[in-house]
């Protein structure tokens, strides 16, 4: 499947779709070629039944250097926003895919090209930065919103105002990566860890990142209590997604604000609601108040 990209391979081993950035003689710079060859194969990720796992490795010394300052010679405001219009929607896929994306990196990485990767495994030569300051321009693609929520305010400033590197070890006490291993056995140890990803409930796993990720995104000011009864609801509904399968793949489920007095239930049924069409749950009930309170007595808009 690799001689359908230019910038990255692809292969589909053991459940785990590996995606290999592969532009080794500029560091593996983003250009819109490689920008446009990854939304095409995350696409494809989320969409195989048969991966169950992302790997996201890289060719040559360094993981990722950031975009291609060739590619970007002379661009016009609109080539700009055209490029980092795609990368973001790519990410957005990644954030939302219900399967668990693992980036192996080693050398030199950009911080903000693993905005949308659930775990990292980082080799011991790794390093991480924001260089965009040295550059004299302000950090962009959603790096400032996604790094505050990994290590603080204060932290993310300092790695954000300052283009100093940050060894692997810094990294993984900071919690921008999970484990730290040997530089020769990066994409060994990796392959391992996706596939034990990828031997695992699916189903689960998905719901796992979903409501992770959901949550990271809701605002504490939001946390009244009809409000948080509902996001409590919306997100049980999405975890116990596995669980609620039978052996014919049916979907089962209670009523899921049965137990609720009728004020609380209509303050939970209309963030429910809200979730629902937002986040694209399916929400069923036999329960004629409920219906009512739902707008009827099923909602269904598609897969997260």
């Amino acid at each position: 499947m690799s001689d359908r990209y230019e910038t990255i391979l692809y292969e589909l081993k053991d459940n785990v779709g590996i995606v290999t950035l592969n532009r080794p003689k500029v560091n593996n710079a983003e250009n819109k070629q490689m920008a446009a060859e990854l939304e095409k194969v995350m696409g494809i990720c989320a969409e195989d039944p048969n991966v169950r796992a992302v790997l996201i490795q890289a060719n040559g010394r360094n993981f990722q250097s950031g975009g291609d300052v060739e590619d970007f010679a002379g661009a016009s405001p609109e080539f700009m926003l055209e490029f980092n219009g795609k990368v973001i929607e790519t990410w957005k896929l990644m954030w939302r895919m219900r399967k668990p994306i693992l980036g192996a990196v080693q050398g030199f990485c950009v911080m903000d090209f693993t905005n949308a990767f659930d775990l990292i495994m980082a080799a011991d030569n790794a390093n991480f930065a924001n260089p965009e300051v040295g550059l004299g321009i302000s950090p962009g693609a959603g790096i400032s919103q996604y790094l505050v929520r990994m290590v603080g305010i204060r932290k993310a400033k300092q790695l954000l105002m300052f283009s100093d590197r940050i060894t692997a070890w810094e990294a993984l006490h900071l919690g921008i990566v999970n484990w730290v291993v040997p530089a020769d056995k990066l994409h060994e140890e990796a392959f391992k860890t996706a596939r034990k990803l990828a031997q695992g409930a699916t189903l689960a796993l998905g719901a796992i990142k979903m409501t992770i990720n959901i949550g990271g995104e809701m605002p504490l000011n939001l946390l009244s209590t009809g409000t948080r009864d509902g996001m409590a609801l919306a997100l049980r509904l999405a975890m116990s997604e596995y669980l609620l399968q039978n052996r014919q793949g049916f979907m089962i489920m209670d009523d899921p604000l049965v137990n609720l007095d009728p004020e609380r239930k209509k303050a939970a049924a209309k963030v429910l609601k809200e979730f629902a069409q937002k986040f694209q749950l399916i929400i069923t009930t036999c329960d004629p108040n409920t219906a009512e309170l739902l707008g009827g007595n099923r909602i269904e808009i598609g897969n997260l």
